[in-house]
């Protein structure tokens, strides 16, 4: 359990440790040093997926380049996980690549079912009816997003099943439990 503990300053660490860099070197350093250190470290999404959705708010063509770079590093790694998923179809969207990066959301919606990806997809139907306004994607927005708030409800009573299950132990160890999220 001190292991976990020991992890989040050290995220903290490197997270700072990497916008000084970003602010001292530049975009193109900063994403060459991240590069080198998805491939050695052993749990890189955390930095990675912190970087890339950084470089992206920036809204500089030079820093989502940067960010695609890295996204694709870390899946090359072979890192899985939704929320990369979630950044990948983002990422497509912001370089231009709008049916791309719809059709990846959808793809993730369906193979993970879990609400915040559903409704992701859900997003981009709803901006790609801004753009053309469709009626087709108007409905398809709203039907995701019908799914995803379902799935936020079945997600919300596994929470509290296992809750009960667990037979909540005694509360200082939950308050405890709750401050040891890094990210």
């Amino acid at each position: 359990m001190s292991g976990s503990g020991q992890s989040c300053p050290d995220v903290k660490k490197q997270w700072r440790t990497l916008l000084a860099r970003l602010r001292r070197r530049g975009i193109e350093d900063t994403c060459q040093y991240s590069l080198s250190l998805i491939q050695t470290d052993p749990s890189p999404l955390a930095l990675g997926r912190r970087l890339a959705e950084h470089l992206l708010r920036r809204g500089e063509r030079e820093a989502a380049d940067a960010a695609g770079r890295i996204i694709e590093a870390l899946e090359r790694k072979g890192v899985r996980h939704p929320l990369l998923d979630e950044l990948h179809s983002s990422w497509l969207w912001c370089i231009g690549k709008r049916r791309a990066a719809l059709s990846l959301a959808v793809k993730n919606a369906k193979r993970s079912r879990i609400s915040y990806v559903v409704h992701h997809a859900g997003t981009l139907y709803r901006l790609m009816f801004n753009r053309t306004g469709s009626d087709y994607y108007r409905k398809k927005s709203l039907r995701y997003w019908r799914l995803a708030h379902v799935l936020v409800e079945r997600e919300e009573e596994d929470d509290a099943r296992q809750k009960i299950a667990q037979g909540q132990g005694n509360s200082r160890s939950s308050k405890r439990s709750r401050g040891r999220h890094c990210l």
